[in-house]
């Protein structure tokens, strides 16, 4: 499971580096008052993930 994890990450990952655009158009929406949505779209916690598998 924590595989699936890793490689979930890393794909979230390699996403927002092929479209920074698309980043910035969820941040601007999670942040404008009418979503309310910031803790859905950016679930950020402190740590150090680890983005790739085991095996």
């Amino acid at each position: 499971m924590v595989d699936i994890h890793a490689m979930r990450l890393a794909a979230l990952q390699q996403a927002m580096l092929a479209k920074p655009e698309l980043v910035l158009d969820l941040m601007a929406f999670s942040l404008s008052s009418a979503s309310g949505a910031y803790a859905t779209i950016f679930d950020m916690r402190l740590g150090n993930p680890t983005n790739t598998p085991s095996g």
